[in-house]
């Protein structure tokens, strides 16, 4: 198990020294990379408030508004502190 992301990294490695344009690789993962980001903020910022807006019949901007306070102080409270391993 630790030696897991060592193994991942060499197999990732070996694909990226395998290609011959890295630069269309490049490319192409930031072509990727955007389509998820724009379909995810698309799901989250429309399709999820359409389905909540029809399910409970409430503005769902106005719940996020409420929840704004809340929000603020978990993120103001949050602490810094990382742990690894018990």
């Amino acid at each position: 198990m630790w030696l897991t992301p060592l193994g991942i990294a060499s197999v990732v490695c070996g694909k990226v020294l395998a290609v011959a344009d890295v630069a269309l690789m490049a490319r192409m993962l930031g072509w990727f990379v955007f389509t998820v980001a724009l379909g995810v903020m698309i799901y989250q910022l429309i399709l999820m408030q359409l389905i909540y807006l029809a399910i409970l019949r409430r503005n769902p901007f106005r719940f996020y508004w409420q929840l704004a306070p809340a929000t603020l102080t978990a993120f103001a409270t949050a602490s810094t502190k990382i742990s690894f391993g018990s």
